[in-house]
C-alpha cells in the first residue's frame, strides 16, 4: 500500500493596494511531523518590490479551533520566517495577516497537515459489518427494468430555461445523452447516462458519478466533454427521484418536503437508516453498467464529493468490478469520532452530551455506515482531495478513510480550500481517472 500526497495552492498569493504576500513552507508540500519545526516563509512585496514596514502577526489553530502558536513577525527585506512545533497529530490553518498603520491589509491562510498516519480511529469496525452488507446486497438479485429517455436540444422543452439551458448552448454531436430509470426499492435509480456515438463493444470505461448532499437533479450537459473522449458516464441522484422537474420542485422536497432531513431518517436502526438505500442504489446502478454491452469489462471507477465521497467509496467495497475510486472532500468519516473529542461537524447527529452522555444507539447505527468501515477491507486503488480549511466536513475525523484505506492512495491536499474543490483539483481528480484507464488497458 503506498500513499502519495499532493499539495495545491488554490491562492498562491494574496493581493492589495500594490501590497503582494506569499506564505509558502519550506519544505515541499504541508505534511508536517508532530515534535518537529513547521516552517513557513513569508514574502511581502509593493509594487513588486521587497516591503518591511507594518506587521505580521501570524497564528496557528490546531483542528481550526484551539490556538496553539502566536507571533508578531520581524520583516527583513521583505521576508520573515515562521517556525513553531505542534504537539499534536492532525490538521491545522496558519493564519499570516499583514497590518499597515494599524489596519489590515490582507490575510492568508495555509491549512496543513501533521503526522495524519498518526491519528487513531475513534472506534473498531463491527465485526458483522461485511455480513451486514453481504445480506443487504442479495435484495439487489432481481431482474432489470430500465427506462431510456433521448435527451437532446428538442427534448424537455419545458427545461431549456433551466436545468437544460446550458446544454442548449453545448456541442451535443459526439455523445448520446439518455435519462435512465432502473428498478430498486420503492425509489429506483435515477440518473443520466451520457455516452460517446461511435462506441462499440466492450470498448468503453464507466464511470459512476455520486451526489453530494442536497435534493437535486443530474444536470444534462455535465459530462459532455468527458463521453466524448471515449468513456461512459452515468450520473446518478442521491435519491431516485425525476431529473425532468423545476428547480423549484428540489427546492421544496429539499427544504419543506420529505427529504428535508433526509439524514436523521431511520438513524436509530441500521435496518432503516436513510443511507442504507441510497449505498445499495450505487451498488444497482453499478449492476446495471455492467450490463451494457460497450463496457470493456476491466475498468469501474467511482466518483463523488462529500457525501458523495461516501458513496463512492461504499459503491467501491460493494462491488468486487470497481477497479479505483474518487472522493472528493470527503465526509462520513470516522463517525464517532466524538469518542475521542473530535469536532464531526456532518453529520451533526453523532454527538456527545456536555456530561459525557450520548445517544447508545448512534453506535449501534454509525459504524455500519462509516467511511472507515469501507475503505479499511479495500484494496483498490483510490484519491481522495480535501480541502484543509474545510469547517463543516473536517479534515481531522474524515482523513480516517484515506489513512485506513488499504490500497493504493492518493492524497490531494488542497491547502487554502474550504469545502469545495478548485480548479486544480479538479484536475488531478480527473488525471488519476485517465491514468487509471490507461494503467488498466495496459495491464490487460
Amino acid at each position: 500500500m503506498a500513499k502519495t500526497y499532493h499539495t495545491i495552492y488554490t491562492v498562491p498569493s494574496v493581493k492589495n493596494q500594490g501590497f503582494e504576500m506569499t506564505v509558502q513552507p519550506i519544505q515541499e508540500g504541508v505534511v508536517f511531523q508532530k515534535d518537529l519545526p513547521i516552517e513557513f516563509e513569508v514574502n511581502l512585496t509593493k509594487d513588486n518590490k521587497p516591503f518591511s514596514d507594518g506587521e505580521i502577526v501570524a497564528y496557528f489553530k490546531w483542528n481550526s479551533k484551539n490556538m496553539i502558536w502566536h507571533q508578531v513577525l520581524k520583516l527583513v527585506d521583505g521576508k520573515a520566517k515562521i517556525n513553531f512545533i505542534s504537539e499534536q497529530c492532525g490538521f491545522g490553518n496558519l493564519h499570516v495577516l499583514f497590518y499597515l498603520d494599524d489596519k489590515e491589509v490582507f490575510e492568508q491562510l495555509r491549512g496543513i497537515a501533521i503526522s495524519p498516519e498518526m491519528i487513531q480511529r475513534s472506534y473498531p469496525r463491527p465485526l458483522d459489518f461485511d455480513d451486514f452488507w453481504a445480506s443487504k446486497k442479495k435484495s439487489l438479485a432481481i431482474p432489470f427494468d430500465v427506462t431510456y429517455t433521448t435527451i437532446d436540444k428538442s427534448s424537455h422543452p419545458h427545461l431549456h430555461q433551466s436545468t437544460h439551458k446550458s446544454l442548449l448552448e453545448k456541442d451535443i454531436s459526439k455523445v448520446d445523452i439518455q435519462d435512465v430509470q432502473i428498478n430498486c426499492f420503492e425509489k429506483g435509480v435515477s440518473g443520466i447516462l451520457t455516452r460517446p456515438k461511435n462506441r462499440t463493444p466492450k470498448s468503453l470505461p464507466a464511470i459512476l458519478f455520486v451526489h453530494g448532499a442536497g435534493v437535486k437533479n443530474c444536470e444534462p450537459d455535465r459530462f459532455v466533454d468527458e463521453a466524448a473522449k471515449g468513456v461512459m458516464i452515468f450520473d446518478i441522484n442521491a435519491h431516485g427521484i425525476p431529473n425532468d422537474m423545476p428547480k423549484e420542485w428540489y427546492k421544496e422536497l429539499g427544504e419543506h418536503g420529505a427529504l428535508s432531513e433526509y439524514h436523521a431518517i431511520g438513524r436509530n436502526d441500521k435496518n432503516e437508516f436513510y443511507f442504507l438505500n441510497m449505498f445499495l442504489r450505487v451498488k444497482r446502478a453499478l449492476d446495471f453498467l455492467k450490463t451494457l454491452p460497450e463496457w470493456d469489462q476491466k475498468t469501474l471507477i467511482t466518483f463523488g464529493g462529500s457525501q458523495g465521497c461516501a458513496q463512492a467509496c461504499a459503491g467501491a467495497y460493494l462491488d468486487e468490478d470497481v477497479s479505483a475510486f474518487v472522493g472528493q472532500i470527503p465526509a462520513y468519516g470516522d463517525l464517532t469520532g466524538f469518542l475521542r473529542g473530535r469536532t464531526v461537524n456532518f453529520s451533526d447527529w453523532l454527538k456527545m452530551g456536555e456530561r459525557g452522555r450520548f445517544d447508545k444507539k448512534i453506535l449501534e447505527v454509525a459504524p455500519y455506515f462509516d467511511v472507515v468501515n469501507f475503505t479499511s477491507n479495500l484494496k483498490k486503488e483510490g484519491l481522495f482531495c480535501f480541502g484543509l480549511l474545510d469547517q463543516g466536513c473536517t479534515p481531522l475525523v474524515n482523513y480516517m478513510p484515506a489513512k485506513e484505506h488499504l490500497g493504493d492512495t492518493t492524497v490531494v491536499f488542497q491547502s487554502d480550500c474550504y469545502h469545495s474543490v478548485g480548479p486544480e483539483g479538479q484536475s488531478k481528480s480527473w488525471n488519476f481517472i485517465y491514468e487509471h484507464i490507461k494503467k488498466n488497458n495496459h495491464n490487460h
